[in-house]
């Protein structure tokens, strides 16, 4: 980030938003001061198959369908990987103030705040995203024993999480006092940029996964979220929905902060 910086800092002194567009799930344990606690566990980690059948038969497929939208399955969905973190690393689990996604590590670091987004939480299948209310699912929650603590304050993807902190300001070469937004999740974010903002629009994914994104709920495009994150000639991405087949002895996760 610093090289970028570097190499177009020439154009940030008018810069007054930061927002991120984030890989999701790039699911992140993070100590209290932010710090992660190890790689970013992304969507094609296969070493949660047995935490994901488990709470799928302990809270019905049906249910986390109905409300979350999200059928738990290894990378797939966070809610797998922070039960595995608690199986297999306790000390992990001990030492994590929150879980999130990369665009929670990434204000935590540019603010000292805490925040996530519905469309990265969607993917933890903690989220009710039918209701889409900046509520968790209490339920799921309960019956996986997660408490509701070790997970970061819920506000919208445009909205404002913080002001970035001085020496990060300085490090970057970004101006003082820049509004830090909480951001989402990139397949998320490209649609809106493609103007994808009434129910039933959909549009195709060819990029990494192919398939489509079907928008259900009417949202209100904000410029500074839509005008910086591609450009017209945008290319989405968009998650792939998985079947659990078995266990994988081959994670994939990246250092992905």
């Amino acid at each position: 980030m610093k090289q970028c910086c570097s190499e177009a800092r020439g154009f940030l002194t008018s810069v007054g938003v930061v927002s991120f567009s984030v890989t999701t799930p790039g699911m992140v344990p993070m100590a209290e001061d932010g710090k992660a606690l190890g790689p970013a566990i992304l969507m094609l980690d296969g070493r949660s198959h047995k935490q994901a059948r488990e709470i799928r038969e302990k809270v019905g497929e049906e249910k986390f369908l109905r409300e979350t939208c999200n059928l738990p399955s290894s990378g797939g969905s966070s809610l797998c990987s922070m039960l595995w973190i608690r199986e297999n690393q306790p000390e992990v689990w001990k030492a994590t103030a929150r879980f999130g996604h990369c665009n929670t590590y990434m204000v935590k670091r540019f603010t000292g705040e805490w925040a996530i987004d519905p469309s990265t939480l969607s993917l933890t299948g903690l989220y009710n995203t039918t209701r889409h209310d900046l509520t968790l699912n209490q339920d799921v929650l309960s019956i996986a024993e997660i408490p509701e603590g070790k997970l970061p304050p819920l506000m919208q993807s445009y909205h404002k999480a913080g002001e970035i902190l001085p020496e990060v300001a300085r490090e970057l070469g970004l101006p003082k006092g820049c509004d830090v937004l909480c951001g989402g999740n990139d397949a998320a974010l490209a649609f809106l940029s493609g103007g994808l903002t009434n129910p039933g629009d959909i549009e195709p994914c060819n990029n990494k996964w192919p398939g489509f994104l079907r928008k259900s709920h009417p949202v209100s495009p904000r410029p500074s979220v839509a005008k910086n994150h591609e450009s017209p000639s945008f290319s989405p991405l968009c998650r792939p929905i998985y079947k659990e087949t078995g266990p994988s002895n081959q994670p994939a996760s990246s250092q992905n902060h």
